[in-house]
């Protein structure tokens, strides 16, 4: 945080700790299955990182990246956009020039699904034949936004229009592949069934391609300012959550918790250097 007044207070960080550890007593595993799955916002900012990485002048120039020569392709969902603001107040990503002293700009980084730019050094640039993007030592400030959300969607909106699947909210190894865009992480969260939250699951392993989780994202904002992304983000994946037993119903405790949490807009590090 670049303001104390943006820090939440004493209290509430220590009841959300308290909450968060008791929404995962009784957790439970339930057998493989193809469902959506909602990321919480810190996670879901990973996926753009995953983005960022493969998008870098780093990677291409290697032919190391699963986006080799994506310019001008549609890698997302044609609802999302991916805009780039190094000029933003209070943002930990913000920058008047990158670490070789190249001034920034606003600019779309995705629009509707569409790359529009790469994320370049003056030497990545310079390989590739390129002209440098302004990216040496990371992006700046990541806006996500998507048109399949309202701006006003709060937690309870979001698991409504997920319905039915698998609130994520830990995340365990690396499990992307920057060269394939496979996805396969170890997980933990809810199981949400009509709309609500139902019981705490562990041993979850949602995968699929990384374009695919970044797919369909929600649009609340968590501004994050090296790689800033939406405060849910969905994705249809297959989900492998391992063992027989069905969730339990009845637990709203993590929806109360993370509603709450929802409220406040987060701030993360910088993005991944190029």
């Amino acid at each position: 945080m670049r303001a104390p007044d943006e820090l939440a207070a004493p209290e509430a960080v220590g009841r959300y700790a308290a909450e968060r550890a008791l929404s995962r007593l009784a957790s439970r595993k339930i057998k493989t299955c193809q469902v959506p799955v909602l990321f919480e916002s810190s996670l879901a900012a990973g996926l753009l990182g995953s983005y960022v990485q493969a998008t870098s002048g780093g990677a291409l120039y290697r032919k190391s990246s699963f986006l080799q020569d994506s310019l001008g392709r549609e890698v997302l969902a044609t609802h999302i956009d991916v805009h780039e603001d190094p000029h933003l107040p209070r943002g930990k990503g913000s920058a008047p020039f990158d670490d070789e002293g190249v001034v920034t700009r606003a600019r779309d980084v995705v629009r509707e699904g569409v790359v529009q730019g790469y994320f370049l050094s003056t030497y990545s640039a310079r390989k590739l034949g390129m002209r440098t993007t302004g990216h040496s030592g990371g992006s700046h400030n990541l806006i996500v936004t998507s048109r399949a959300t309202q701006p006003g969607d709060d937690l309870e909106a979001m698991l409504r229009k997920l319905h039915r699947g698998f609130f994520v909210i830990e995340l365990m190894g690396q499990g992307v592949n920057p060269v394939t865009g496979d996805y396969s992480r170890g997980a933990a969260g809810f199981w949400v069934e009509g709309g609500r939250i139902g019981g705490c699951l562990r041993g979850g392993r949602p995968c699929g391609q990384t374009g695919q989780q970044t797919g369909q994202a929600g649009e609340q904002m968590s501004r994050h300012a090296g790689a800033s992304a939406p405060n849910r983000a969905a994705s249809r994946s297959g989900g492998h959550f391992g063992a027989d037993s069905a969730p339990a119903a009845g637990r709203d405790t993590g929806a109360r918790l993370h509603a709450e949490r929802g409220a406040r807009r987060h701030l993360l590090g910088p993005g991944a250097g190029i």
